[in-house]
């Protein structure tokens, strides 16, 4: 992307409310996750004490979350670097990244819930392992399930957003096929009105 308005700001808005989607959206599903947890066990928990048991031990299931990150980073560095020196050794890397892509985010899907819920030196990621095996396709389904869930929520943060672009003056632009520079306002809005309600939806869906 380039940016040929300079506004800096606005590179700073989207690094920061990315991050904060992504600590809001874990720490909404972690905290579900304790209260099942306590239902399942008889010994229901006021929300607040989800949230702070959850807040206590955020620094684990962000370190798990980034060890999924690198996982999945590193299966699609495989496909462009397979790409840049041997292009038709796209023909293997590719399907490896799929299916390993796949593999890991369902059988390793859990393993952030896991690193706030279990005790302290436990495998997060051995423990998500161990729950989904044998539940493949119906941790696969959930997951297309809550991608569908996440799109729709998208449109209706766009339709709440509305007047408030209205009122920023955001005008609706659209990209040019071919153009060369593609400024990022263009992309996301130059409305911080518009760009945190769509944050603060799609942390809610992910919740």
């Amino acid at each position: 992307f380039d940016n040929p308005g300079g506004s800096a700001g606005l590179y700073a808005l989207v690094g920061l409310t990315s991050l904060l989607v992504a600590m809001a959206s874990l720490v909404l599903v972690v905290s579900s996750a304790r209260q099942a947890q306590a239902e399942a066990a008889e010994r229901p928990e006021p929300w607040s004490a989800s949230l702070a048991g959850t807040v206590a031990r955020l620094g684990r299931s962000l370190g798990v979350g980034a060890a999924l990150l690198v996982i999945l980073g590193g299966l699609y560095g495989l496909v462009v670097a397979s790409i840049a020196f041997a292009p038709a050794t796209v023909l293997l890397t590719f399907p490896l990244w799929l299916v390993g892509s796949l593999l890991a985010v369902v059988r390793l899907s859990l393993a952030p819930v896991a690193a706030a819920l279990a005790p302290p030196g436990t495998r997060a990621l051995a423990i998500s392992w161990d729950l989904t095996r044998g539940r493949f396709w119906a941790v696969l389904g959930r997951c297309l399930l809550l991608v569908l869930v996440g799109l729709m929520l998208s449109i209706l943060a766009s339709l709440v957003a509305s007047p408030f672009a209205a009122i920023g003056g955001e005008g609706g632009s659209s990209l040019q096929p071919g153009a060369e520079r593609i400024p990022l306002e263009e992309l996301l809005g130059s409305n911080p009105a518009v760009l945190a309600i769509r944050q603060l939806f799609g942390a809610l869906g992910n919740g």
